[in-house]
C-alpha cells in the first residue's frame, strides 16, 4: 500500500500531460489554418494536415505521458505515418510530375479525400491496437519472448 501514492501521483501528472496536449492540439486544430489561410493555403487541407498530425502524436504523447519503458511500437510507426502523410501538406506544392516532364495540379477535393483517408487508416489502426492491448483475446495470441537486455541497447 505505500506504492499507492506514487502511483496516484503519477496518475496525475500523466493526465496533466494529456489535457496539456489535447488544449495545444485543439487550439493548434483552430488557430493555424485560420492564420496560413490569410496567407493563400487551403484552411482545409491545412485542417485535415494537421488534424492527421495531431492523430499521429497521440501515441508520442501518450507512450511519454505514461513514462512508458518499452518499445515504442505505435508511437514510432504513427509519427513515420505522419512523415509520409502528413508532413507534405505543409512542405509540397499540390502538384505530381507525369511522363514527359509534364506537371499536374491536384484538386483540393482529391487533397481533402485522400487526406481523410489517411486519417481513417490511421485512426482505425490505433483503435485497434489500443483496443486489443486491454482485450482478453491478448491472452490467446501467442508472443514471441525476446531475451532483450537494455545494457547491449546501443545509445
Amino acid at each position: 500500500m505505500s506504492n499507492l501514492p506514487g502511483i496516484t501521483s503519477r496518475l496525475k501528472a500523466s493526465s496533466r500531460i494529456m489535457q496539456l496536449f489535447l488544449i495545444v492540439s485543439l487550439g493548434a486544430l483552430v488557430a493555424v489554418p485560420l492564420i496560413l489561410a490569410e496567407f493563400g493555403y487551403s484552411w482545409l487541407q491545412l485542417f485535415l494536415g494537421l488534424l492527421l498530425t495531431e492523430i499521429c502524436l497521440y501515441p508520442s504523447a501518450l507512450y511519454l505521458a505514461r513514462g512508458e519503458s518499452a518499445l515504442p511500437t505505435m508511437p514510432v510507426f504513427s509519427l513515420a505515418y505522419a512523415l509520409q502523410f502528413a508532413f507534405p501538406v505543409f512542405t509540397q506544392e499540390d502538384t505530381f510530375l507525369l511522363m514527359g516532364g509534364e506537371i499536374r495540379y491536384l484538386l483540393e477535393r482529391d487533397v481533402a479525400i485522400a487526406l481523410l483517408l489517411a486519417i481513417v487508416g490511421i485512426s482505425s489502426l490505433q483503435l485497434g491496437y489500443y483496443w486489443f492491448q486491454r482485450s482478453s483475446y491478448r491472452k490467446v495470441i501467442p508472443v514471441a519472448k525476446l531475451a532483450l537486455k537494455k545494457s547491449n541497447a546501443v545509445t
